[in-house]
């Protein structure tokens, strides 16, 4: 299922389908009752919630109950990806560092790391958590049907994205200037969504396809970022391990804040590529992306009502 814009398709009825094919898919991988399943869910949940951040600009009414109780799923889901995430993000540090922690040292830190991943999963399942976000999801789902979306022409998306796009750079100053956790994680999210709306455009205006790249490119950086910050958190909190080995915390506490600092060096250097366009630069670098691919989008409906 292709999240992105069909040239011979309006797009009004295009994010419309987007959205309900994201939800049903979120809403079967719940089902899955495994990380995996999680995992999938999640990312099919930040796609919508791109889409609702984009109808919004275009002043789709009556969204915020459904934007509101996506952010809710969103979050009630989260614990089990952080803590999934926290082994592989261990796995990779200590693959990066071979020699910094003692073979039963490292070999503790994962066993820790593992029995949180079941104890959340486990948790989950008791409380419903995961039959519950399905529910919420298969609620948004039927609501929209619903959704009040004005008529989108494409040479209206630009200045429809310029606003994703300028979050996106303010989110960038905001992290250079503060380098916080915080600050960092809310630029990548800033840089998802981007993504995911150029991901849409790309059809319409194919010389996107390098930005696109690129912002993966960066939103990976990013979440390499906020995993190895919410490794340290998961591991520091652990006030047994605190007491047992606080030397082998410091010690994997130097490892994670020495790769985050080559990380953010590449990450600051790509994300100042990306954004080095003011908004209104960029809007109209995408209005002549689309205009010049505007001929060939228009014989390819001709072709097609003619068939």
């Amino acid at each position: 299922m292709a999240f992105a814009l069909k040239p011979e398709q309006p797009i009004r009825r295009r994010l419309k389908d987007v959205v309900r094919q994201q939800l049903c898919l979120a809403e079967t991988s719940l089902g899955d009752d495994r990380t995996a399943g999680v995992h999938e869910a999640r990312k099919s949940v930040k796609k919508v919630r791109a889409l609702v951040a984009l109808l919004q600009e275009a002043d789709a009414g009556a969204l915020g109950k459904d934007a509101r109780r996506l952010r809710a799923v969103g979050h009630a889901i989260a614990p089990l990806r952080d803590a999934d995430a926290a082994i592989s993000t261990f796995d990779r540090l200590r693959a990066h560092f071979p020699k910094r922690l003692p073979e039963h040292t490292h070999a503790m830190l994962r066993r820790r790391l593992v029995r949180a991943m079941t104890r959340a999963l486990s948790e989950a399942r008791a409380d419903r958590t995961l039959a519950r976000a399905a529910h919420a999801l298969h609620t948004v789902r039927r609501s929209a049907k619903g959704w009040r979306i004005p008529a989108i022409d494409a040479h209206e998306l630009p200045n429809l994205l310029k606003a994703s796009y300028r979050a996106g750079r303010k989110a960038m100053g905001r992290a250079h200037d503060r380098m916080t956790p915080a600050d960092l994680h809310q630029w990548r999210k800033r840089v998802k969504t981007l993504w995911y709306h150029l991901r849409l455009a790309e059809p319409l205006a194919p010389g996107l396809r390098s930005d696109v790249r690129r912002l993966d490119q960066l939103e990976t950086r990013l979440g390499e970022d906020h995993n190895l910050s919410m490794l340290q958190v998961a591991l520091t909190k652990d006030d047994d391990l605190a007491r047992r080995v606080p030397g082998a915390l410091r010690e994997l506490s130097a490892m994670s804040t020495a790769v985050q600092a080559k990380l953010r060096q590449k990450t600051f250097a790509l994300g100042k590529r990306l954004f080095a366009d003011r908004p209104k630069a960029f809007a109209r670098r995408l209005r002549r992306a689309i205009s010049g691919n505007a001929p060939a989008t228009a014989r390819k409906t001709r072709h097609r009502k003619a068939a």
